[in-house]
């Protein structure tokens, strides 16, 4: 039987193969660069990634997750914008706290005016219920990136940029990641009403060339051009196809 070896450039949906090809252009350096101004608290707070359908959105999105768990003191929040994107921001705080042991540390902090909802259903959170959870992470010393995958223009949507701009305002700090079509980032970006995405930072992905994929299976698998033509043109037009 033969051995068939496994092709570590991966092309299928989201996946992150093992090895990455540079195909984004940005003032990052990679996704281990992303992280580490989360981790350096850098002042623009939104990172937005976007590009043409396959040309590797969702799988950058996913390595920088990758790498942003991993910092100290910080928390990963994956919203999906198909649902009630607020009461599900609202759970999900809830959660940290719950899967974190951080209702423990709640005691020692005195906080005036305010108590923490563990007890609501999704359905039951208010804005006033996510700041509470917020200033509470805020004054554990603890950091909360919010990544969305297929970011969109929707009324659900604006209505959580809304929420996200209000905590801003009171300096109730997040970072949010999301990758999304071009026409999409740019139709929220430019609505008038959510003025703090104009500071957003950008990571444009790039579709690969021929040339480039057959370079890079011959550098790391050994085959001779006539093979790596034909993978290489496979990897692409599977690549084109999503």
């Amino acid at each position: 039987m033969i051995n068939k070896l496994k092709n570590p450039f991966d092309p299928s949906f989201g996946t992150p193969p093992q090895i990455i090809l540079p195909n984004y252009q940005s003032d990052f350096e990679s996704p281990t660069s992303v992280a580490q101004a989360i981790a350096y608290d850098d002042p623009n707070r939104v990172i937005f990634i976007t590009g043409l359908r396959g040309s590797g959105k969702t799988a950058l999105l996913t390595q920088i997750e990758q790498q942003v768990v991993k910092l100290p003191n910080t928390y990963v929040v994956e919203i999906d914008n198909n649902q009630r994107m607020v009461q599900n921001f609202g759970h999900n705080l809830k959660n940290i706290f719950k899967m974190h042991t951080l209702t423990d540390k709640i005691a020692s902090i005195s906080v005036m005016g305010f108590g923490l909802s563990f007890n609501k259903t999704n359905e039951d959170y208010t804005t006033q219920d996510i700041e509470n959870f917020m200033t509470m992470l805020i004054k554990l010393n603890k950091r909360v990136v919010i990544f969305i995958d297929k970011f969109n223009h929707k009324e659900n949507t604006r209505e959580f940029i809304q929420l996200l701009q209000n905590l801003k305002r009171h300096n109730l700090n997040f970072y949010l990641v999301a990758d999304g079509l071009p026409k999409m980032i740019y139709d929220i970006e430019h609505d008038q009403t959510l003025t703090f995405l104009k500071r957003a930072r950008h990571i444009q992905t790039t579709m690969l060339n021929i040339n480039e994929i057959e370079m890079e299976y011959q550098k790391h698998l050994n085959f001779d051009s006539v093979v790596t033509h034909q993978i290489g043109y496979c990897t692409l037009s599977s690549l084109h196809t999503k």
